[in-house]
């Protein structure tokens, strides 16, 4: 289980997976969905409020993707959750060339007052140290202090690496008061009766 605190209009809340109340900008409207998948409609107001990172947080925290083949497939059902959820005008992509690095997932978002952009890098099983250091060489890469990072850590994760990655991006993911974060860590477990 992964707490992580992101600010709620300048508060910190604590985000539990698998426990988490799904937030009311998020509704059950499954028109036009993809069958199984469960995806939630993100508004716009929504990112207004919250923010991109939070409210894509938000939403992949609630993810609950099968056992899949590799890494590959679950960023491609990660990807049909987030386009089945997102706004038409908002662009989401799979391995996107971005400053020299190929990001798992972007996702561009043109909204009410706040247009941005959401680097999602993908792991699974983070369970030895050099895909602990090809993870953080990738994150590098994304440069987190400038753009907005989601790392979402499917299946097992070494918890001492867990802890050795939030403690290296812990200015990013708790920045100072009055600051925005501009990185989260989600876990997320795979399940056998999911879909």
């Amino acid at each position: 289980m992964c707490v992580l605190a992101l600010p709620s209009r300048g508060r910190h809340h604590e985000s539990r997976h698998p426990a988490y109340r799904v937030p009311a900008f998020l509704s059950n409207d499954r028109e036009n969905q993809p069958a199984g998948l469960g995806a939630m409609t993100i508004r716009k107001l929504a990112v207004t409020w919250e923010g991109l990172l939070t409210v894509l947080f938000k939403l992949t925290s609630k993810w609950q993707p099968p056992r899949l083949k590799n890494e590959a497939a679950y960023r491609d059902h990660l990807l049909e959750l987030i386009r089945s959820s997102v706004p038409s005008d908002t662009k989401v992509e799979k391995e996107y060339r971005h400053h020299g690095t190929t990001i798992d997932i972007w996702v561009r978002w043109t909204g009410l007052l706040f247009s941005g952009e959401l680097a999602l890098e993908l792991k699974v099983n983070l369970r030895k140290k050099a895909e602990f250091d090809r993870l953080v060489g990738q994150i590098e890469s994304l440069n987190p202090e400038a753009n907005a990072v989601l790392v979402v850590l499917i299946g097992e994760t070494d918890r001492s690496l867990l802890g050795r990655l939030q403690d290296k991006y812990s200015r990013f993911i708790k920045p100072p008061a009055g600051t925005t974060p501009t990185l989260a860590i989600v876990e997320i477990s795979i399940t056998t009766n999911a879909l």
